[in-house]
């Protein structure tokens, strides 16, 4: 199984979104997760970038895979709020 951890700088990212972000942002990274949970994984950590696109922004989260701990490392996101 792919465990999934974050960064500190990630964490204070989450916590100043709101609960409807994080639960929209979740079902992203779960399924970023389960993508990689099967796949081989060379020596060398993977580097990521998750884009997902919400009616109201877009947001960016990147990630690491470290094929050693077999983890998915949320590493920083971005938030761009679309236009009107």
């Amino acid at each position: 199984m792919l465990a999934v951890k974050s960064t500190p700088n990630f964490a204070e990212w989450w916590i100043n979104l709101t609960e409807e972000e994080r639960t929209f942002l979740s079902l992203s990274i779960e399924e970023t997760r389960a993508e990689h949970a099967n796949l081989p994984f060379s020596s060398l950590a993977q580097m990521g970038e998750l884009n997902v696109e919400h009616p109201t922004a877009i947001y960016r989260i990147l990630y690491a895979l470290d094929a050693k701990t077999h983890t998915l490392i949320l590493v920083g996101g971005l938030k761009k709020i679309r236009p009107h």
